[in-house]
């Protein structure tokens, strides 16, 4: 891997713990599961670039670093799901 590759994955990377820090903030704040569920998300994001700087693009486990990810989009859509079933009703 290049130079610029590892760049990119540590941008993305930091990118991601920033976005959930920043949901983290706001459920400390309002206890919102569904910001909660973000945060954690973003992190798991943040993890599996790292994973996949330290591991690298061309090794075997490429298939369970995607796993992760989709782990990350799975609690996201079970967040949302969750927050419209939970949603009070006028």
């Amino acid at each position: 891997m290049n130079n610029l590759v590892f760049l990119m994955m540590g941008i993305l990377a930091m990118g991601y713990i920033v976005i959930g820090l920043y949901f983290l903030k706001f459920w400390r704040r309002s206890h919102e599961r569904l910001l909660g569920i973000f945060a954690l998300a973003f992190f798991i994001f943040a993890a599996e670039r790292i994973l996949s700087v330290i591991i690298g693009f061309h090794s075997t486990l490429t298939g369970e670093l995607f796993l992760v990810r989709l782990v990350g989009f799975v609690m996201i859509l079970v967040g949302i799901i969750d927050k419209n079933l939970h949603a009070q009703k006028p």
